[in-house]
């Protein structure tokens, strides 16, 4: 006597078949957000390396400024912490003020870029983690109650025939 798993899926109690559900459905939003970070992670890799490239080369600041300002060029990671606190500082020297008010000015901007730059790093990890650390505790439950159920039906069919 030989089942196929949409067989069994399909004679499993509501409770199992919804504990099922749950978890094919968490697993497949969890791959999509691991190969959405996958290539956006892969891109930013590939971004900072170009970017590295240009700003260690000795074009100067304001061309490695002005290059990310071209056409279709979207500016992320340490070119975005870059663009924004040269900005800053672009802005705050025409005001003619002190040295370090133009330092402060471009540090505090760079700082909200990175933990912009930071955020959008990490973006769905707290659900990957949520889902990796519950997915065994939900699956156990589905275990349990499916063998609890199998149980409870099993003794309803021995006193079944006893009681012919």
């Amino acid at each position: 006597m030989s089942y196929s798993v949409i067989e069994l899926f399909f004679n499993a109690s509501l409770i199992v078949q919804l504990v099922i559900f749950f978890l094919l459905l968490a697993s497949v939003i969890s791959w999509m957000i691991i190969f959405e970070r996958w290539i956006y992670l892969s891109r930013s890799k590939q971004e900072l390396i170009s970017f590295e490239d240009l700003f260690w080369s000795e074009i100067g600041l304001e061309a490695v400024f002005k290059h990310g300002e071209e056409e279709n060029h979207l500016a992320i990671g340490a070119e975005c912490i870059f663009r924004s606190g040269y900005q800053e500082y672009k802005n705050i020297k025409e005001q003619g003020l002190e040295p370090e008010t133009i330092l402060e000015g471009a540090e505090r901007a760079m700082r909200i870029s990175l933990s912009r730059e930071q955020s959008s790093l990490e973006k769905h990890l707290p659900f990957l983690a949520t889902v990796a650390s519950a997915s065994p505790y939900i699956g156990l439950f589905g275990t349990v109650w499916a063998v609890s159920y199998t149980h409870l039906r099993a003794h309803e069919t021995e006193a079944d025939l006893v009681c012919r």
